[in-house]
């Protein structure tokens, strides 16, 4: 290792402490006024909001005591630990310092900002952003040693999990990154032919789905005896009147299902006005308890008469979809606060009791003069891209790089394969949670961004590796 190595690894390292204790100085204790939040700082464990999340803060608080800053500490974490992996390997593999440059994805609001709140879907982007930096990483730079090799797979697989358990529809996002990990473990393995090697393909990514399936629907009910029976209902309910409603099927809905003298009328009427809001219809908080149409509690076979209503129903249940295409797409990130909402205690009697649980300093944000000019700075010339832009460039490297994979099998390797699956995860994330999402808060989208920019970085770090080759080869041909 060069002396000027061991500098771009000291600055490296540096500069993203110095971003973390900046980060975490500024917006310490982060924000939480939300009750997805409070049911997971009060370990909540009925899987309203993921039980793992209660879970792992009651593992620290067992270790370390209460504390509010825990999710808004893992957010930080993950971002700056991923960007320096993210770096390191770009260095250690080209050896240009201007790979520096990649610390600049601090500037980008909709990280920068976001991951102030402790909500799951920020903590959720940001552990993808570490786990697809450890993959990076271990492309570009092998690890001769086998312990250190396993241990850092061992590392990134756990990661990974965490992800799958950080958020409800987890698996839409980490799912297609197992298209290169099954590539990986085929490497090196004698297939025989191409058949026999697509045959064990397709079966791993089938056990693997298999897998990934029931440790999502496993885990509640081994972390926690308390698991609520219908905190899905409403994300079922509002699609399948979305394709019986248009269709005047009052017939297709079972008569059991409705709450008493509500009817077929009543679920029109409600679908009229909150096309693309599925809480109303299901749910037993206020405003919408006295009047949701449905009964709470377990339903019967709804996942299997969601299924039907898509069979029976497809372009009726392709025009509800695209309402929530539509509206989560092409709209501005919020989760962003201005100066003064971030530092506004909420005066739930919910939030009051479980702030009071925590340290005094560490109940809500609270600017010192100097804090908040920072911050006002910050705030006032920030960059917040729409959402659009992360579809955009997930679906254009998705194209790009399959392309290439399909037509040029010279040039096909683990860093080409990486694009491919950040890109299409990236993509099955923005159609997923139009399909999943009860409503069209900009929080559910936070993690295409997040993938698209994993995407963007290796299919150009392939692009530059890949030319750098080719212009090798014409090297070696003309000294030849």
């Amino acid at each position: 290792m060069t002396k000027k190595d061991k500098w771009f690894i000291a600055i490296s390292i540096s500069t993203s402490m110095l971003l973390f204790s900046f980060s975490f100085w500024l917006g310490f204790p982060g924000y939480f006024q939300c009750r997805d939040i409070y049911d997971s700082l009060s370990v909540t464990t009925n899987h309203w909001h993921p039980v793992f999340i209660a879970r792992s803060l009651q593992s620290l608080y067992f270790l370390f005591g209460e504390h509010s800053f825990y999710l808004f500490a893992l957010n930080l974490f993950c971002f700056q630990t991923g960007t320096l992996l993210f770096a390191l390997a770009l260095y250690i593999r080209t050896r240009k310092v201007i790979v520096y440059v990649l610390f600049s994805v601090t500037i980008l609001g909709n990280i920068f900002f976001q991951n102030f709140t402790q909500l799951n879907n920020f903590g959720f982007s940001m552990l993808l952003w570490l786990g697809c930096s450890m993959v990076f990483f271990q492309i570009l730079v092998p690890i001769a040693h086998a312990r250190i090799d396993y241990a850092a797979k061992a590392a990134t697989g756990l990661v990974f999990l965490f992800s799958l358990l950080w958020r409800h529809n987890a698996i839409l996002s980490v799912y297609p990154l197992f298209i290169l990990f099954i590539y990986l473990y085929l490497k090196n393995k004698n297939m025989g032919n191409g058949v026999a090697y697509v045959f064990r393909f397709i079966s791993l990514m089938v056990a693997c789905a298999c897998i990934l399936v029931f440790i999502v629907r496993a885990h509640p009910y081994l972390l926690s005896k308390n698991i609520s029976k219908d905190t899905a209902n409403h994300i079922f309910l509002h699609p399948i009147v979305g394709m019986v409603v248009p269709a005047n099927d009052s017939s297709f809905i079972p008569q059991e299902w409705y709450e008493e003298n509500k009817d077929f009328s009543d679920v029109e009427e409600m679908y009229e006005k909150y096309p693309t809001f599925a809480d109303p219809f299901n749910v037993g908080w206020r405003p919408f308890d006295s009047n949701r149409p449905f009964i709470r509690g377990e339903l019967d076979g709804l996942e299997a008469l969601w299924l039907k209503g898509i069979r029976t129903y497809p372009v009726n249940y392709l025009k509800h979809v695209s309402g929530f295409i539509k509206e989560m797409w092409i709209q501005t990130p919020m989760w962003i606060f201005d100066p003064d909402q971030i530092q506004r205690a909420s005066v739930s009697l919910r939030h009051i009791k479980i702030a009071s649980g925590f340290p005094e300093n560490e109940r809500c944000i609270v600017f010192s003069p100097l804090r908040k000019s920072i911050y006002s700075f910050l705030f006032e010339y920030k960059i917040v891209l729409n959402h659009i832009v992360g579809v955009g460039i997930g679906f254009l490297i998705l194209m790009a790089s399959s392309g290439i994979w399909v037509i040029a099998p010279s040039f096909r390797d683990e860093l080409l394969l990486f694009a491919v699956s950040t890109s299409l995860s990236s993509c099955c994330t923005a159609i997923g949670v139009c399909i999943f999402s009860p409503v069209t808060n900009t929080r559910y989208m936070s993690p295409v961004l997040v993938l698209s920019l994993i995407s963007l970085i290796s299919f150009s770090t392939w692009c530059w590796l890949a030319l750098d080759k080719i212009q090798q080869q014409q090297k070696v041909r003309k000294e030849w």
